[in-house]
């Protein structure tokens, strides 16, 4: 999980807390919610998953 987070902060400027960070496994991340860019941040994550995972949808 840490590396999908850095590569997408890389690649579209969106930041996820991996969940390595809180002592929480590696499978998880966490999502701030409340800016007024959320919509477009969400859009942006779900354009890099289909970019880089779209064979797995």
């Amino acid at each position: 999980m840490d590396i999908f987070c850095l590569d997408l902060l890389k690649e579209k400027s969106v930041l996820l807390m991996p969940s390595t960070n809180y002592d929480y496994g590696d499978r998880h991340f966490r999502i701030g919610f409340g800016r007024k860019n959320m919509p477009e941040a969400l859009r942006m994550l779900e354009q890099y998953i289909k970019e880089k995972y779209n064979d797995l949808i």
